[in-house]
């Protein structure tokens, strides 16, 4: 990209950079029939829909996943 450069382009070609990317670098994290899309911080289950997580879901979330069978307790999860 050359100087100058308008902000719309530079975010225009970051995402095409980002799609470019998306079948070697995957942000979905998956366990069983649960989808995580880490890059926009939404969730499918069984194939369905993508709902938007808010940030406290989606962190609880996404640490559950990352540590399957495990039940933290109420005092680490606050940590």
């Amino acid at each position: 990209m050359t100087k100058p450069f308008y902000e719309a382009e530079l975010v225009a070609g970051v995402k095409a950079l980002l799609r470019r990317q998306s079948g070697r670098l995957s942000s979905e994290l998956r366990l069983g029939s649960v989808s995580l899309d880490e890059a926009n911080q939404c969730v499918r289950v069984d194939e369905g829909s993508w709902y938007p997580l808010t940030d406290t879901e989606f962190v609880l979330l996404r640490y559950f996943m990352h540590h399957p069978g495990w039940g933290p307790s109420k005092e680490h999860l606050l940590n």
